[in-house]
């Protein structure tokens, strides 16, 4: 039986239930595939079906008097989900820019010695690396991908910091007489207290994404095989490259060396300030705002109450 109401729509009918007029007409044109490999631009192509769907969007594009025409074409879709990805490119590169400056502020002290811009730029890119291996895993098994794909990237890169914050935090509050030992047993014994938050956690969101994988819908069964593999690699790279980084950022410190440039510094060096316009920020401002501020604001008698 013809589908009539899958084609037509705003339907009027007579007394005797024959079709007087339509407000809407789909129709659909199939064409036969005849895709192949283009060596030259390492993609499946298909020239004769690219043609035909961008004219039909040109079409699309007209303004008719007498009625209003709408197209739906792969061809339109794809050069739309290109439009959105460069355009979020800018929106991305500012964003890992905002994310290099936070993690600077937060990880380290801003003194000579203290501060960790280097290590910060190389916890992103540790991040940044695990975004990439699950792009292209995900793209050599030909997995889907579409627009909303575009937010994986600020997505893994948070995971990634979060991460990055638990192992410094932990390398920080070593305890005095661990800070005399080497930088090996440093390392040990800062991931064994983080490595297990930062496993379970991203354990944790590697199961969640992977029952999600088990959806009916492609979108969202792509999306999530992406974010599973981006936060295992993540991961990895974490506990092995950023921690790498961190180690060699501990040896910088013991040798007395500039945190920027790496410069040795004369051994009467002292922690002094920079300015007193970051004073807040030489002990880390999230530290001196919970300890100095929110602590003693909760023990206060009117807030206990």
């Amino acid at each position: 039986m013809f589908p009539i109401n899958q084609t037509i729509g705003g339907v009027t009918y007579d007394s005797s239930g024959h079709i007087m007029n339509a407000r809407a007409l789909q129709t659909i044109y199939r064409i036969y595939s005849n895709e192949s490999f283009d060596e030259d631009l390492g993609a499946v192509e298909d020239p004769r079906a690219d043609d035909f769907e961008s004219q039909t969007d040109a079409i699309g594009q007209r303004n008719f008097q007498a009625f209003h025409l709408s197209v739906s074409t792969r061809y339109g879709f794809s050069e739309e989900s290109g439009k959105a990805i460069q355009n979020d490119l800018a929106v991305l590169a500012g964003g890992y820019i905002l994310i290099i400056f936070y993690v600077c502020l937060n990880l380290g002290q801003v003194t000579r010695l203290k501060h960790k811009i280097w290590l910060s730029i190389g916890g992103v890119v540790s991040a940044g690396l695990g975004i990439g291996v699950s792009f292209g895993l995900c793209s050599a098994f030909g997995l889907f991908y579409g627009p909303v794909h575009t937010i994986l990237p600020f997505l893994l890169l948070g995971v990634g910091v979060d991460d990055m914050f638990v192992i410094v935090s932990s390398w920080e509050n070593l305890p005095e007489k661990a800070h005399k030992k080497n930088i090996a047993e440093r390392i040990g014994l800062t991931l064994k207290e983080a490595g297990v938050s930062v496993t379970v956690t991203s354990l944790t969101d590697l199961v969640a994404f992977l029952v999600g994988s088990t959806t009916i819908l492609p979108a969202l069964r792509s999306f999530c095989v992406f974010a599973g593999i981006g936060i295992l690699f993540d991961l990895v790279f974490q506990v092995t490259f950023f921690t790498a980084l961190l180690a060699v950022d501990g040896m910088r410190e013991d040798a007395l060396r500039d945190a920027c440039c790496c410069c040795q510094l004369t051994e009467t060096y002292s922690e002094a300030k920079c300015c007193w316009i970051w004073w807040p920020f030489k002990s880390g401002w999230l530290k001196k705002f919970f300890g100095d501020v929110y602590a003693p604001t909760l023990m206060k008698m009117p807030v206990k109450e």
